[in-house]
C-alpha cells in the first residue's frame, strides 16, 4: 500500500471506529506494512481480524507517543505504550480533564491538536465531544477546537506516513538480504583480499564510480558482491541499494541438482549448492529486489521499481531507471549482477554514461568489459590451495562425507590442484566423492569427463558461440601454444596463425572482452586461456 493513502480523513475514520467499536474496521490503513510487520514480530497470522487489532495498536501508540513528545517540548519522550485507552488502565478521569486544561493553556497549537485527538478518540470514558471540550477549556470557541482537532489529525497522519516509509524500507532491506545470492557451499572462503578491494573502492569517493568484477561463472562474483551489500545494509546508516540481475525468465535447472532459478535469479533451497546459470538469452532482464531506502514518500511507491522487460535495449532501460530512481548521493549503490552477454554489456555501459554523476555501480560479469574505458576492473581470483582445501573439507562435512573431510592434506592435494581453485568445480567434486574415490574424481576434472565436462560447457559454450570465427581461431592458437609449453605472446600467436598486426590486435581485444582470453602473469605481454577452457576445447 502506498503511503499516500494515509490521509487525515482515513486516520479520523479509523480513530472514530476505535472509539465506538474498540477496533478499527478493515479499511485501507489495515494494509500498511507497519501493521503487517507488527503481526510478523508477534508471530501472528495475517488475517482480517488480526490486521484490525494491529492497526488499533499502531494508532494508539502513535497518538500517545506524539502527545508525549509535544508535552516534552518536542523532544523524543519515552512513554509506556499499551495500545489500549487509558480508561482500561484505571486512570482517574478528573486528572485527565485537568491535564486537558493544562495542554490548552500553553498556546501551542500542535500540542492542543494532539491532546484533542487523544482525549476525544482514545478516552471514551471521559465522554468528551468538541462542544464539551470547548466548554472545558474556557475561552475557546467550538470551531477553534475543531481546527485544533484537524491539525492534530494532520500531525498523526504525517507521523504515520513517516513510520510507514521506514517500515517499508526496512521490509525491502529484509527482502534484499533474503534474496541475495548465497555463497557456494554456504560459506565464503579465501575472499578476504577481494572483499577488501571492494571495501576500499566503496570508501574512496575519488575512484571510478564503476567497478566491474569479472571472472568465470561459478567463481563467487555474485556472492562477494552480496557480502558487500549485506555489510552496507547492516551499517549504522544503511546505504541506498538496488540489485538488478540479468536472467532468463524461464525457470531452468542448475548444475549439480541445486534446485531451480526463478525469474529474479534467486535459487530455491538448498542454497548451498553451485548456482551456475545457463547463458541467458540476450535482453532477459528483471529486478531481483525493490530499490532500498526511499528518499521521500514519492520514491517509496512500488511503481518506481524497474519492471521485467525483454530485449537488449531493456538492459539499458532498467539500468537507467534504477539510476534515476535511487538518487544521486554518494551512499547509493546499484549492483548489476550477471551481465554475461556482450550486447547487454554495451547497453549497460551507455545507460550508466547517461545517468552521469551520482550512484556507484558494481557490475559482475564473465566478460572482460572493454565497453568501459574508465571503469575499474577487478578479476575474480581463483582460490588459493589453502582456501580451496578448506572449502572442500567444509562441503564434505556438509554432505556427511566425514572420512574424506578428515583425510590428510596430501591425499586431497591432487583433487585440489585439478579443481584449480574454482569453487563450482570443488563443489562438483565433493558431490562425486560419494560414488568415486578421490583420484578418479581428480582425473575426471583434469580430463573434463562426465559432469565435469558438463560444467565446463556451461562455463564457456555461450561465450564461444558468441565469438566471431577470427576470435575462435586466436583462442585455439593460444591454447595450442599452452599445450606446447610455449609463451603465448603476440608474436608467437601471430606466427601460429599468420595474422597481421591490426587483425590480431582486434581479435585479441575481442577475446579479452568476451572472457575467452586472459592476460598472463609474466612481466611481458602474453595471453592464456581461462580456467578449463582449453580442456573443454580439447573435447575432453
Amino acid at each position: 500500500m502506498s503511503a499516500d493513502a494515509i490521509t487525515p480523513r482515513a486516520v479520523r475514520i479509523a480513530l472514530r471506529q476505535l472509539w465506538s467499536d474498540r477496533t478499527p474496521a478493515d479499511g485501507p490503513l489495515a494494509d500498511l506494512v507497519l501493521v503487517t510487520r507488527r503481526l510478523d514480530r508477534h508471530g501472528s497470522p495475517v488475517t482480517r481480524s488480526s490486521r484490525q487489532w494491529a492497526l488499533g495498536q499502531v494508532l494508539c501508540e502513535t497518538v500517545e507517543a506524539e502527545l508525549a513528545q509535544r508535552r516534552a517540548g518536542g523532544a523524543a519522550a519515552e512513554v509506556p505504550i499499551t495500545g489500549f485507552p487509558t480508561a482500561r488502565r484505571g486512570a482517574d478521569p478528573s486528572a485527565a480533564l485537568e491535564r486537558v486544561r493544562l495542554d490548552f493553556s500553553t498556546d501551542d497549537a500542535a500540542l492542543e491538536g494532539c491532546s484533542a485527538v487523544y482525549h476525544l478518540y482514545l478516552r471514551p470514558d471521559l465522554g468528551l465531544s468538541t462542544s464539551r471540550l470547548a466548554a472545558l477549556v474556557s475561552g475557546r470557541h467550538p470551531r477553534t477546537v475543531q481546527r485544533r482537532l484537524g491539525l492534530g489529525l494532520d500531525i498523526i497522519a504525517h507521523r504515520l506516513r513517516l513510520l510507514e516509509a521506514g517500515a517499508a524500507a526496512e521490509h525491502r532491506r529484509e527482502q534484499l538480504r533474503h534474496r541475495l545470492p548465497a555463497p557456494n557451499g554456504g560459506q565464503l572462503f579465501g575472499v578476504d583480499r577481494i572483499h577488501a578491494q571492494l571495501r576500499s573502492w566503496w570508501a574512496d569517493e575519488r575512484r571510478s564510480p564503476v567497478l566491474v568484477l569479472f571472472g568465470p561463472g561459478g567463481s563467487g562474483k555474485s556472492a562477494v558482491a552480496a557480502a558487500l551489500v549485506r555489510q552496507l545494509l547492516d551499517g549504522e546508516t544503511p546505504a541506498h541499494v538496488a540489485w538488478l540481475r540479468a536472467c532468463d525468465r524461464r525457470r531452468r535447472p542448475v548444475p549439480g541438482g541445486a534446485g531451480i532459478v526463478d525469474e529474479a535469479g534467486s535459487v530455491d533451497p538448498p542454497l548451498a549448492r553451485p548456482t551456475l546459470r545457463e547463458e541467458a538469452p540476450a535482453g532477459r532482464w528483471s529486478t531481483a529486489v525493490a530499490i532500498e531506502e526511499p528518499r521521500d514518500a514519492r520514491t517509496d511507491r512500488l511503481d518506481t521499481i524497474p519492471s521485467p522487460i525483454g530485449g537488449t535495449a531493456a538492459a539499458g532501460r532498467s539500468v537507467l531507471a534504477a539510476g534515476r530512481a535511487i538518487g544521486s548521493t554518494a551512499d547509493s549503490l546499484i549492483v548489476v549482477d550477471g551481465v554475461d552477454d556482450a550486447r547487454e554489456m554495451w547497453a549497460v555501459a551507455r545507460a550508466i554514461a547517461r545517468v552521469g554523476a551520482g550512484p556507484r555501480w558494481l557490475i559482475t560479469s564473465r566478460l572482460g568489459w572493454g565497453a568501459f574505458q574508465t571503469a575499474r576492473t577487478v578479476p575474480m581470483p581463483a582460490l588459493d590451495p589453502t582456501a580451496a582445501l578448506a572449502l572442500l573439507r567444509h562441503e564434505c562435512r556438509r554432505r556427511a562425507l566425514y572420512g574424506v573431510a578428515a583425510a590428510a592434506d596430501r591425499a586431497l592435494a591432487g583433487l585440489v590442484a585439478a579443481a584449480a581453485g574454482h569453487p563450482a568445480a570443488i563443489l562438483l567434486a565433493a558431490g562425486e566423492l560419494r560414488a568415486a574415490p578421490v583420484d578418479t574424481v581428480a582425473e575426471r576434472l583434469r580430463a573434463g569427463a562426465g559432469r565435469a565436462g558438463d560444467l565446463y560447457a556451461r562455463l564457456w559454450d555461450g561465450a564461444w558461440r558468441t565469438a566471431p570465427p577470427a576470435v575462435r581461431r586466436v583462442v585455439d592458437a593460444v591454447a595450442g601454444l599452452e599445450r606446447a609449453g610455449r609463451v603465448a605472446d603476440p608474436e608467437a600467436v601471430a606466427a601460429a596463425g599468420g595474422w597481421t598486426g591490426d587483425d590480431l590486435e582486434a581479435a585479441l581485444r575481442a577475446g579479452l572482452d568476451l572472457g575467452l582470453l586472459a592476460v598472463g602473469d609474466d612481466e611481458r605481454v602474453c595471453f592464456r586461456t581461462p580456467l578449463f577452457l582449453a580442456i573443454w576445447r580439447s573435447g575432453g
